[in-house]
């Protein structure tokens, strides 16, 4: 494994730098929508489920391994689904424009390999790995 480093923080892991990508990507996003009570409704949720991703991947991180991880990371891919909706419905709403949509949901679902949500899957193969034991 020359060139890799080992694991050390919920930092390294690459699912939490594109999760934590995209909760600040939403953030700026978000700074520029309406000022009136349904879009502050709107902004609260697609705020508080992309913000959750990274912070529940950190959260798992912390308990390593076992049930906690595993739920951890099944809330965060949840909150990832969720913020997608958000998403759609800014769009749809007019909150956001088709490039930023486009780009965002890519960031999310994305169908280029890059996205956070493949990450989840090899994340839990791992997990699943790791509580195999061959007894000699």
């Amino acid at each position: 494994m020359e060139g890799k480093q080992p694991i050390k923080s919920y930092r390294d892991l690459i699912v939490w730098q594109k999760s934590y990508a995209l909760a600040r990507k939403i953030l700026a996003i978000s700074r520029n929508f309406p000022n009136n009570e349904e879009s502050r409704i709107i902004k609260r949720q697609i705020i508080r489920s992309a913000i959750s991703i990274p912070a529940n991947i950190a959260e798992g991180f912390g308990g390593n391994k076992g049930k906690v991880f595993k739920n951890s990371l099944t809330i965060a891919r949840r909150e990832a689904g969720e913020t997608d909706y958000w998403l759609l419905l800014c769009f749809e709403e007019g909150y956001i424009n088709e490039d930023i949509y486009k780009d965002v949901g890519e960031r999310i679902s994305g169908s280029k390999g890059n996205a956070f949500i493949n990450h989840f899957k090899i994340i839990r193969i791992c997990f699943l790995l790791s509580l195999l034991t061959i007894d000699f």
